[in-house]
């Protein structure tokens, strides 16, 4: 799971880290419903993020 996360982030231009932290910092605070986080995966947090890619 790990791998395909880090590859997702390579995909979408994304610093694995950087996107990992916001990630995790992010989803104790998620206010939507819990069960929609496809706003968190890599290629769509670069769209709410391009100042993070690599």
């Amino acid at each position: 799971m790990v791998y395909s996360l880090i590859a997702s982030c390579k995909s979408a231009e994304v610093d694995p880290r950087i996107w990992l932290e916001d990630v995790l910092s992010k989803i104790p605070y998620n206010e939507r419903d819990k069960k929609d986080m496809t706003e968190l995966l890599p290629r769509n947090w670069a769209k709410s993020n391009q100042t993070c890619s690599e």
